[in-house]
């Protein structure tokens, strides 16, 4: 039997439809985790937690703290971002 080599080309695409599918997959694996306490190291309860893509006016996802002052951001891009916190 002969064996057949496939298109050069085709490797190259295929190589690339993988790198950049896996690079996607890879660059959205980050998570941010933290716990919100008071002065005397209370949890504090229902804080609101903004996430901004750098220097952006607007937050791109808003969560609030559970009743142990805990909150999480998963699923995002691995890279520096600005958390703001506030409390009323």
């Amino acid at each position: 039997m002969s064996k057949t080599n496939a298109n050069p080309k085709m490797k190259i695409f295929i190589f690339l439809v993988v790198f950049f599918h896996s690079f996607f997959l890879f660059s959205q694996n980050g998570s941010i985790n933290g716990r919100i306490m008071d002065d005397e190291n209370d949890p504090l309860s229902f804080v609101t937690v903004l996430i901004y893509d750098g220097e952006a006016s607007e937050p791109f996802n808003g969560i609030t703290t559970d009743e142990n002052g805990v909150f999480s951001f998963s699923g995002i891009e691995e890279k520096e971002y600005r958390i703001t916190f506030s409390f009323i």
